[in-house]
């Protein structure tokens, strides 16, 4: 499984989580589970090793918990949709880092606080 670029399982009947191990797919640029109600827990912070990631999509599911910090490490994102989950707490700031961000989805979840200053590094945004 470390050669694979693309995991789209969205939309099926599958339980449980994303596993820790999901980091040692070091080529994986898509990623993308959603609608997936039986698909919970955390968000593994082992997503924040896959340096090629460039589309990433959990909507929809049942992640609870954080936005984990390490997202922030994934330079290479360009869409990240979270939505309609049980998220909670604080946006990271480190999502700041994410210059090349084009489509970001937050909407549904139990986010608190303020929007970072940091998230004004999106000058890539669609409107």
């Amino acid at each position: 499984m470390v050669n694979l670029t693309s995991v789209f399982v969205g939309h099926n009947q599958f339980e449980g989580q994303i596993p820790e191990s999901i980091g040692n797919c070091k080529k994986l640029k898509e990623l993308q589970v959603d609608g997936l109600y039986s698909v919970g827990g955390r968000i593994p912070t082992t997503l924040g090793q896959l340096s090629n990631l460039e589309f990433l999509k959990l909507d929809t599911c049942d992640f609870t918990g954080v936005l984990p910090r390490q997202l922030g490490n994934l330079k290479q994102l360009t869409f990240l949709d979270v939505s309609a989950n049980s998220l909670k707490g604080e946006l990271p700031t480190e999502l700041g880092k994410l210059v090349n961000m084009k489509t970001l989805g937050l909407a549904n979840n139990d986010f608190t606080g303020t929007v970072p200053t940091e998230f004004g590094n999106f000058v890539n945004l669609g409107a």
